[in-house]
């Protein structure tokens, strides 16, 4: 709806997306804090300076968060993290 001064979305309909570079060389498995609110979420991975997609094992683990775990510790931020709900 929108209003006078106001815009309100709604979030049924409209798709939201949180990112973040997540590694920091001694972690395997990383939490990542979406906040979207929901547990219904893609989650894709990929490497941070060729833009891969890096297989990895995702589990929600609450509504504003998902368990992100590698084989092996990925280095500093060299892993970018797109949560869509």
């Amino acid at each position: 709806t929108v209003g006078a001064d106001t815009v309100s979305i709604d979030t049924a309909v409209v798709v939201r997306k949180y990112s973040a570079l997540i590694g920091d060389g001694t972690s395997t498995t990383l939490t990542v804090t979406h906040n979207l609110n929901t547990q219904d979420a893609i989650v894709w991975v990929r490497d941070a300076a060729t833009h891969t997609q890096v297989l990895a094992d995702i589990t929600a683990n609450g509504v504003n968060t998902v368990q992100v775990t590698f084989a092996t510790a990925p280095a500093n931020n060299a892993y970018r993290v797109t949560v869509l709900a």
